[in-house]
Formats: structure tokens, C-alpha cells, sequence
């Protein structure tokens, strides 16, 4: 008899859990239902504003291919500089291949005029620590 009153009362406990775990669900319920509509409009302004900037640099591209030379110096302008900053990358040698940023560099391209005219470029690379 005794073996049987452990076993109701284990049951017992088991529904006062599972009642306590339907009576959280059900509160939280309009909560979560927010949180999943929120999620869905933060998704949705992501993938919008990902398609504008890759929009916007499409254009920024074909701005830059209808111009002329980048870095040519015009007439009586001397020399000119464009500077260029980023970071090198090293490919890591074990399995996976990864690249790793090793230093932040910034590179000032300069254009010279030869004794024939004709515009040389003249790369300079300052490593920045």
C-alpha cells in the first residue's frame, strides 16, 4: 500500500508540473507571439537595407567605371596622391584555410610625370602599427 501512495504521489507532482508549465506557456503566449512579429520586421528591414546598399554600390561601381583613370594626374597639377587604407589578410596554412587580419596598412598611390609624359604609378606602402 505504501508503494502505491509514493507512486500517486509522484504522479501528482508530475501534473502540478506539467499544469505549471502549460499555465507559463499560455501567459507568455501574447509576449512571444510580439517578440516573433518584431523578429520578423527586424528580418525584413535587414534584407530591405541589404538590398539598398548592395543597390547603392552597384551604382557607386558603374560611377566609378564611366569616369576616367583613378590617380592620373592632369595637366600642371604635379603630383597626385590617393590615399588608400585597410587591412592585409594572411591565409592560415592549416586545414580550414581561414584568412586573418594581420596589419592595418595605409598606401599612398602617387603619380609621377616621365621625361616622355607618360604617367607612371608609383606605389608607396606605410604600415601603421
Amino acid at each position: 500500500m505504501d508503494y502505491v501512495l509514493k507512486v500517486l504521489a509522484l504522479l501528482e507532482a508530475q501534473a502540478a508540473f506539467f499544469s505549471r508549465g502549460h499555465q507559463g506557456a499560455t501567459e507568455t503566449r501574447e509576449y512571444r507571439a510580439r517578440l516573433g512579429a518584431q523578429l520578423e520586421r527586424g528580418e525584413l528591414e535587414g534584407a530591405r537595407r541589404r538590398r539598398d546598399l548592395e543597390q547603392r554600390h552597384h551604382l557607386l561601381l558603374q560611377q566609378d567605371l564611366s569616369q576616367e583613370e583613378v590617380g592620373v594626374a592632369s595637366e600642371g597639377a604635379g603630383p597626385v596622391a590617393t590615399p588608400i587604407e585597410g587591412y592585409l589578410y594572411k591565409r592560415a596554412r592549416n586545414a580550414f584555410r581561414t584568412w586573418s587580419r594581420s596589419d592595418e596598412f595605409k598606401v599612398s598611390l602617387t603619380v609621377e610625370e616621365s621625361q616622355w609624359n607618360v604617367a607612371s604609378l608609383v606605389v608607396a606602402a606605410v604600415l601603421i602599427d
